[in-house]
């Protein structure tokens, strides 16, 4: 059982859009973690945010993505009040909306810690990676898809589901990720999907390496980090 309590959402001045954090506990390690509520298609998201003790191990994933240099100008509802996050936040969290991971508990750090709080913020940081080694999955966010996002991860889609057999140049048979031609066009998709910014990121050494369990999304396509490492394996000939 996971003691909790909504984070509160009393009046704030009009620059913050009516949203405020309930300070969090000093006496023990506590977080807050979000979770979708029900939303019509045509309405903002609406999420509920709740803190809870980290001694307690509450189930959870953990968001990984770029913060971005636009402005938070979207909107979402935590806890029934106006919230505005980054676009690319925002994108990740309309994709994780449809996914199968929507029913979970999840930490994202631009709304659980309060960024505007110093204090707690940095008392927070120190402590992430708890939060990505506790996390059931790490779920890592490359952005919008594109025509060669969509067909590598279709590869990675179709060798779980269908374990695809096919004929290699040589008359051998194997899996269709691992007869990939990496030195032609296939090759060329892979690498527009590693040139992508997210993997620049400094956190992701935190992030990824703590992580039990990674989820990559792209789109509105996802796949499991242990068929993604595969790729470049093969691209290298191993």
């Amino acid at each position: 059982t996971i003691t909790t309590q909504p984070d509160s959402t009393l009046p704030m001045k009009a620059d913050t859009a009516g949203f405020i954090h309930t300070p969090l506990g000093t006496d023990e390690h506590y977080i807050r973690l979000l979770k979708f509520d029900p939303t019509a298609p045509e309405k903002p998201l609406k999420f509920s945010l709740i803190t809870c003790k980290f001694a307690e191990k509450p189930a959870h994933n953990s968001l990984s993505y770029e913060w971005g240099t636009v402005a938070a100008d979207q909107l979402i509802l935590v806890n029934d009040r106006p919230f505005f996050i980054r676009e690319n936040l925002h994108s990740f969290l309309k994709a994780l909306a449809t996914s199968a991971y929507r029913e979970n508990y999840f930490f994202a750090d631009a709304i659980c810690i309060n960024q505007v709080d110093i204090s707690e913020r940095n008392a927070q940081v120190q402590r992430m990676g708890d939060l990505y080694a506790q996390a059931e999955n790490v779920l890592v966010w490359l952005g919008h898809s594109t025509a060669e996002s969509d067909f590598v991860f279709d590869v990675c889609i179709d060798s779980v589901a269908n374990s695809t057999i096919v004929t290699t140049k040589l008359g051998g048979q194997k899996a269709r990720i691992e007869a990939l031609d990496f030195n032609a066009p296939d090759g060329q998709a892979l690498d527009t999907v590693y040139q992508r910014s997210y993997w620049t990121r400094l956190w992701i050494i935190q992030e990824l390496f703590l992580a039990r369990n990674i989820i990559l999304f792209c789109g509105s396509k996802s796949t499991t980090w242990s068929v993604f490492r595969r790729l470049p394996r093969w691209n290298k000939g191993e």
